[in-house]
């Protein structure tokens, strides 16, 4: 699989990507007090989405490595050498295969709009990239096997001994935002219509770029979230893991 050309159905991601709405916009765990004004501001949320979902496409290009390596805190693959604290938390002798991806959700234009129905255009093109990410793992748990048609529903498939990890990439797992430009290097993000501008931002904006790795054994990943984390704190807020964490705050 080089430079594959992933499309992820709008439909399958808006029940994943209203979760992720709720969390980012905190409306979760809200005040019981306050259910009406919170409802009231989830319909409002859900009317902004009407109007851009016609816009939303989201799409990935992706490759796999079965000679991917990792070493300490670095991996290489295609050639590519990428660095990250968490990657000394794999077991590298588990490593059966590596995907590198970049995905996006698309241009989402509210120019227009109100600041508010720009906040939640926001939120929702951070939900749906949260959402796309979590099916393409999924999509990529069930092709995983060569010669199986079967699906997975899960991003860990014990059932036939892989296990993949969730994204590792710039702004998450403490991966510096630089190294973003390398998956340029890497993947043909204009297969997608993603572009890079300077040395750590992409156009359209709601896109994003990773790594999955797929091990043998259990216990070779490390767990998600923020406990396996070891970045030193700077990229939290492009993190989603982060991000709730700092909804979680503000809500204090």
């Amino acid at each position: 699989m080089i430079n594959e050309v992933v499309h992820i159905a709008t439909a399958m991601a808006d029940g994943p990507a209203e979760k992720y709405f709720r969390t980012i916009c905190g409306f979760d765990g809200a005040d019981p007090a306050k259910k009406e004004k919170i409802n009231g501001l989830i319909q409002a949320g859900l009317e902004v989405r009407e109007r851009i979902r016609p816009m939303i496409d989201i799409r990935a290009v992706v490759s796999s490595f079965d000679d991917a390596r990792i070493d300490g805190t670095s991996i290489a693959a295609g050639g590519v050498r990428f660095s990250c604290s968490a990657f000394e938390q794999v077991d590298p002798d588990a490593v059966r295969r590596v995907f590198a991806f970049i995905l996006t959700v698309g241009e989402m234009d509210l120019a227009s709009a109100s600041l508010i129905d720009l906040f939640y255009a926001d939120a929702w093109g951070t939900a749906y990239a949260d959402a796309g990410r979590d099916l393409l793992r999924m999509e990529l748990a069930g092709s995983a096997d060569p010669g199986s048609d079967e699906g997975s529903d899960e991003g860990r498939d014990e059932g036939r001994g892989r296990y993949i990890s969730d994204s590792f990439g710039p702004g998450f797992y403490g991966m510096d935002l630089q190294q973003l430009e390398k998956f340029f290097v890497l993947l043909d993000a204009g297969s997608i219509g993603v572009r890079l501008t300077g040395s750590a931002c992409m156009l359209p904006l709601k896109s994003c770029a990773g790594f999955y790795i797929m091990t043998d054994r259990p216990g070779a990943l490390p767990p998600d979230g923020c406990r396996s984390c070891l970045s030193p704190g700077k990229s939290c807020s492009y993190c989603r893991a982060g991000a709730g964490k700092a909804v979680d705050e503000i809500k204090k």
